[in-house]
């Protein structure tokens, strides 16, 4: 993952170009899923207050020590984050790893301010089986 951190920052100048277009103010910005945090930091770099949660505690460990930026270890469902907090909350193909995605979206409202922005990427893969 360290080794694609460029292709990250290329395709995340292109999201935070869109969300910059609806929040042109930059303000707040969680990263749920965030892995190494390289997204994180480049949002730290365009003026965002940028931050990160990420189950794994290797990943997170590796952006708090690397990158040194705020993220935090665990689920996003079990975090208490403050209501009406973030400005902007991005999900990069991590919403399909959830079973109860409903609450995801609820929990994601919940913590947004009003006119906060909901940034989402999703990979599904789509069998079909023949009789």
């Amino acid at each position: 993952y360290e080794e694609d951190k460029r292709n990250i920052v290329a395709s995340g100048n292109a999201r935070l170009d869109r969300i910059e277009h609806l929040k042109p103010d930059r303000g707040r910005l969680l990263d749920v899923g965030c892995a190494l945090g390289f997204f994180v930091e480049l949002a730290i770099r365009r003026g965002w207050k940028g931050e990160g949660i990420e189950i794994s505690e290797y990943a997170s460990g590796w952006a708090r020590n690397n990158l040194g930026i705020k993220v935090i270890t665990g689920s996003f469902l079990n975090h208490n984050f403050k209501d009406e907090y973030f400005d902007a909350i991005t999900m990069f193909y991590v919403l399909e790893h959830f079973v109860e995605v409903e609450k995801v979206i609820e929990k994601a409202y919940k913590i947004l301010k009003q006119n906060g922005v909901l940034f989402l990427f999703l990979y599904f893969l789509f069998s079909y089986l023949s009789p």
